[in-house]
């Protein structure tokens, strides 16, 4: 008597689950699991699909209602095994496996218009085509706990392009493995949101999202070995986020984002993609919390021209190539609190007429070219609080920059020279080449010059304000191994310190090149000491007025001031040499002298 009551009450708990209608989404109890048997109590709440339902072919559902599968079943030769024509259809797999050997175009196929549809809990393998083909302009599409694996196309194709865009679609749960095409493709489709997915295997991309396909989310998803690039962004898709998950192996890059707009990624992690970590040519993108780690190419690039971009807190590791590429024209954007190390060439490189752009909390170390590298004509800039240190090249590198400033950087220890400006010896209205500051920066221990400016030509209306150059040029000597080297004009320089260089403290230009530093150049209050010269003015003819040197000290070196005999009509107003071999005699216009051992 117990036994009967406790089967009908298992009876009746069936019957209660089978009249509320659950969310979509939401999973189903397993029959075959957890009782064993099909309770007939339920029969006529749900429709039954067997093998025998598919054995005239494809078995179509025309009529609203629930639909279970009840055994594992193959789709019929050269027929889709389930075809839903109905709007307000949930279809329980229950588990179960539908094997698509001799199927055609998919195993499941959702037709053209139809409205709130689930498809929950079961395996589809070995589909001749899609595992699931959803048609345009299908509204309220719910997919959860489903795995497709061996698609001789993709796993999941939501399809808006025969004229009429998908909306309104979710997925959770589900996996794809081992598919001749993508995992997922989105096509077209829009209001989709993709939850706790996993990609293994699939032959191109995990995720595709093309079609002009908008307002996609994809959390939570782990992808692996991808045949492609992991997830595809492309064909004018736009407002996309994609957050928290891991890409490992992908067989291109990691992500790629194409002709797409407003696109966010947010706590992604890149495990060594055989190219690019993430590459993307597209505006309006926003990166936060990203891992890049051992890339075969760059960490990160960015292509031509793209604008409005936004990069923060990520780190680099191991990049074969450059840590971070722009390749040129772009403008709008900052990069703020990234981290790149061991770079095979340089960490940060922004290509030529990059503009209107932050460098902001950066760091580059054991790079095996540049630590920064600024390319022609880069200008409107703010580097600030960024250091490169041990890096094979030049910590910070620039050719023809304008308009720019450095405040609180540092290069430390780099194997060529800490920040270096070259010019291509042409002042030009565009800003090329002036309106630069560098304030507070700190070049240390690098083994040529602590600061190059304007090698190869001049540097114009800039300023190096309280900078500090520390034993440059002492370990590796380099061709110059200076503290401070410029070519400057129409310039200020004020307030620095330099100590202990392997050549100079402070030198203008080099007689070598034959280049002229001329007209309005101020050098005020600079600190220089042992054991090279303290201001060696290059033999190259420093005239004037209004060229000012005031109040400059220069102590315990071999010689405080060198090279200026050429000087005339400058004031040079209270340099002091202490300790020193100057000898300061034909200058009319020095006034305020005080030397020793002169």
């Amino acid at each position: 008597m117990h036994m009967l009551f406790g089967l009908i009450g298992l009876l009746c708990s069936h019957i209660t689950l089978a009249v509320f209608n659950p969310t979509p989404g939401d999973r189903l109890w397993n029959l075959a699991a957890e009782t064993g048997v099909i309770a007939s109590a339920i029969e006529g709440t749900q429709t039954r699909i067997q093998q025998s339902s598919v054995a005239a072919g494809t078995y179509t559902i025309s009529s609203s209602g629930r639909y279970a599968l009840v055994e594992n079943i193959t789709a019929p030769s050269g027929a889709i095994a389930i075809t839903i024509v109905a709007d307000d259809v949930y279809l329980d797999l229950n588990g179960f496996t539908i094997n698509g050997a001799g199927g055609a175009t998919a195993l499941i196929s959702i037709d053209a218009g139809r409205k709130n549809i689930t498809i929950i809990n079961g395996r589809l393998i070995n589909a001749v085509g899609h595992g699931i083909r959803i048609l345009d302009g299908c509204l309220g599409i719910a997919l959860q706990d489903i795995v497709v694996e061996g698609a001789s196309i993709n796993g999941f194709f939501l399809d808006g392009s025969g004229g009429s865009a998908l909306n309104h679609a979710m997925m959770r749960n589900c996996q794809s493995f081992s598919n001749g095409g993508s995992g997922i493709v989105l096509s077209n489709a829009n209001q989709v949101i993709i939850s706790d997915y996993v990609s293994g295997d699939d032959a191109n991309f995990a995720i595709s999202m093309v079609a002009s396909s908008s307002q996609v989310t994809l959390e939570h998803f782990d992808m692996f070995q991808t045949g492609s690039s992991s997830i595809n962004v492309s064909d004018s898709s736009r407002v996309v986020c994609i957050r928290d998950g891991c890409i490992t192996d992908a067989g291109l890059n990691g992500i790629i984002i194409d002709n797409a707009t407003q696109v966010t990624l947010q706590g992604v992690d890149i495990i060594k993609p055989s190219a690019v970590g993430i590459r993307f040519a597209a505006s309006r993108v926003a990166l936060e919390g990203f891992n890049i780690i051992r890339p075969g190419s760059h960490g990160l690039r960015v292509g031509a021209n793209a604008t409005d971009i936004c990069i923060e807190n990520g780190c680099i590791q191991f990049p074969v190539s450059t840590g971070m590429l722009f390749d040129g024209s772009n403008e709008s954007f900052s990069i703020r609190s990234v981290i790149i190390e061991s770079a095979g060439s340089s960490g940060f490189v922004l290509g030529a007429s990059c503009e209107d752009f932050s460098v902001v909390d950066c760091t580059a170390q054991i790079c095996g070219a540049e630590g920064f590298l600024f390319n022609d004509l880069c200008r409107h800039a703010c580097v600030q609080n960024c250091c490169a240190t041990t890096c094979q090249g030049s910590g910070f590198l620039s050719t023809d920059l304008g308009n720019t400033i450095f405040t609180d950087c540092s290069a430390i220890d780099n194997r060529r020279i800490g920040f270096e400006i070259l010019s291509t010896g042409t002042l030009v209205a565009s800003g090329r080449n002036q309106n630069m500051v560098f304030d507070s920066c700190k070049a240390i221990a690098n083994y040529d010059t602590g600061f190059l400016l304007g090698r190869d030509g001049l540097v114009q209306s800039s300023s190096i304000v309280n900078c500090t150059a520390l034993q440059n040029g002492v370990l590796g000597g380099g061709p110059t191994g200076n503290n401070f080297f410029l070519y400057m004009r129409k310039s200020l320089i004020r307030n620095n310190l330099a100590t202990s260089p392997g050549v100079n403290n402070m030198i203008f230009a080099d007689p070598i090149f034959s280049v002229e530093l001329s007209g309005e150049n101020q050098v005020i209050s600079n600190v220089c000491s042992s054991p090279g010269t303290g201001l060696n003015f290059g033999d190259v003819g420093i005239t004037g007025p209004p060229n000012v040197f005031i109040g400059n000290f220069a102590a315990s070196i071999s010689g405080g001031m060198t090279n200026y005999a050429s000087i005339t009509s400058a004031p040079i107003l209270g340099v002091v040499t202490a300790s020193s071999s100057i000898a300061p005699v034909n200058f009319t216009y020095w006034t305020n002298i005080s030397a020793t051992n002169t």
